[in-house]
Formats: structure tokens, C-alpha cells, sequence
């Protein structure tokens, strides 16, 4: 599958509410591209059905002034039950404005089309902690947020996730690689991407188990209940170690012996 940056810089048309435009190297600019595939998928293959800014995410403040992150969605997603995809991939524009706010823009893509969703205007703590946020919501979709709804918003979620990610001292981002798509008749550059993975996620410990990450379903041990952890001078990690960590349970060998709590890592 195409990346959705590719697509934008290759000249396929955006829909913005009923018109069609592709966007000018000006307007794209040259964020820093990272692919959160791992992430998506921990959230859209998580039973968990409400999130919360103040209890579910870390850190949000962008790391880099401007930014592009995309993910795609695995087939198969949770919301109230087992679903097929209603999308392929969302990407996410982000400007930091000033240190302790941000604007978010979301598009989606199904297959080659693709659509602007939803604008944010986030709000930070001192410490890059959620504070507050604001929907940028063009006329013709404002009927998603009637009553203060956000529908938009799972598909925003897991971009912010990334960005929580990115701000923890145990997780690693992957370096890009160079690389090439061809296309008939000429070979165009293809964006170099930063790349967050989780293990865990996929194991092929089974062939039973291998056949279900194929179709998307869950693993049996997988990251739903991660959850970030931040340690300040006043209580740190081993006593010595501060910065926020991602971190995950689950349990192994005899239960008598109790539980092994740890964090996870992000590698290739």
C-alpha cells in the first residue's frame, strides 16, 4: 500500500468537504514523516472502548515543530464489537504553534481517495501533559459532533498516541531507509520514514496464532492494558532513572510466585 505522504507529494487530489484539490509543495512542506502502524494497531485491536487525554496518554508536545504522522488500520477493529476496517490509512499534519500548544489535522484514505477529517487545536500543561483541545470543523460535516460528539476522533487517536510514544526514554525509533517506488516510465524518490514498532504484538508462536495476526484478529497476549508511566526525581525508577516509560503487565509461570511487571520496548 502506498503511503499516504507519497500519494499527497505525487499530486492525488484531497477532498476538502465537496471540492478536490492537490496540494503544492508549499502547502505539504517537508514535515518529519514517522509511521505508527504498531501503534494503530495496538489501539484499534485494544477492547478498550473510551479514552481518556488525562488517563490514557503521556506526553503530547510534538517533538519536532512540524510534522506528518500516518498509520494504517488493521482489517479487522474494535469498536463495540469486531468490525472490517472503514479505512485504509489516516495521516495527521502537526504544527507546533508555541511550546504548549499544537494543531492537528487529520485525513484518511480509502484505497487512492482521499479526504480531510477533522482539524485540532491542542493545549499542554507545563510539562507537555493534555490540558485541553479544540475541534477546527468545516460546515458540512459539523453533524459529527452534534451534542459535543467527536466521531472523528478514534481516528485521531491513535496519532496522539505517537506522539506520547515518542516522548518515552525506552521506546527506540527506527532510522529510515533509503528506498525507491517505481512507477512506468519513471522512478521517483519515496519518503524516508522514522518508524515506531512494538513487540509483542505479532508472535508466530502457533500456526493457529500466525493465521489470526494475519487476519488482523488479536493475540493472545498482547498490549491493551499498556499504560504510560512517568517518574520524577521525587519518586524515580530504580531509585535513580526519571522520564516517562511505556509500560505493560501480564503474567507468568506459577501464579503463586506472583506477577512479573515490565516495560516494553520498541525495536525492530
Amino acid at each position: 500500500m502506498i503511503r499516504m505522504l507519497d500519494m499527497l507529494r505525487s499530486g492525488i487530489k484531497l477532498r476538502l468537504g465537496e471540492d478536490y484539490k492537490a496540494l503544492s509543495p508549499a502547502e505539504i512542506g517537508d514535515p518529519v514523516p514517522v509511521i505508527a502502524d504498531a501503534v494503530g494497531k495496538l489501539y484499534w485491536q485494544s477492547t478498550q472502548n473510551m479514552w481518556s487525554f488525562t488517563e490514557d496518554f503521556g506526553p503530547l508536545r510534538p517533538p519536532f515543530p512540524t510534522m506528518w504522522i500516518e498509520y494504517q488500520l488493521p482489517p479487522r477493529c474494535y469498536v463495540d464489537g469486531w468490525h472490517n476496517r472503514l479505512v485504509d490509512q489516516v495521516g495527521a499534519r502537526i504544527q507546533q504553534t508555541k511550546d504548549d500548544a499544537f494543531i492537528l489535522e487529520t485525513i484518511a484514505g480509502v484505497g487512492t481517495q482521499l479526504g480531510w477529517l477533522c482539524g485540532y487545536q491542542f493545549n499542554l500543561n507545563d510539562d507537555g501533559t493534555y490540558l485541553s483541545h479544540v475541534q477546527m470543523v468545516p460546515d458540512d460535516i459539523k453533524h459529527y459532533f452534534d451534542g459535543g460528539h467527536d466521531g472523528f476522533a478514534p481516528m485521531m487517536h491513535p496519532v496522539a498516541l505517537a506522539l506520547s510514544f515518542m516522548h518515552c526514554k525506552n521506546v527506540q525509533l527506527l532510522e529510515p531507509k533509503e528506498g525507491q517506488i517505481r512507477r512506468p516510465g519513471k522512478r521517483e524518490a519515496k519518503t524516508r520514514f522514522v518508524t515506531i514498532r512494538i513487540p509483542g504484538q505479532v508472535t508466530s508462536a502457533t500456526t493457529r496464532t500466525a493465521a489470526r495476526a494475519a487476519m488482523g484478529e488479536p493475540q493472545p497476549l498482547h498490549l491493551v492494558r499498556g499504560h504510560f508511566k512517568t517518574f520524577t526525581s521525587d519518586a524515580p525508577l530504580f531509585g535513580k532513572v526519571t522520564g516517562t516509560y511505556w509500560w505493560g503487565w501480564q503474567t507468568r509461570g506459577n501464579p503463586e510466585r506472583g506477577t512479573v511487571e515490565h516495560a516494553y520496548e520498541v525495536a525492530p
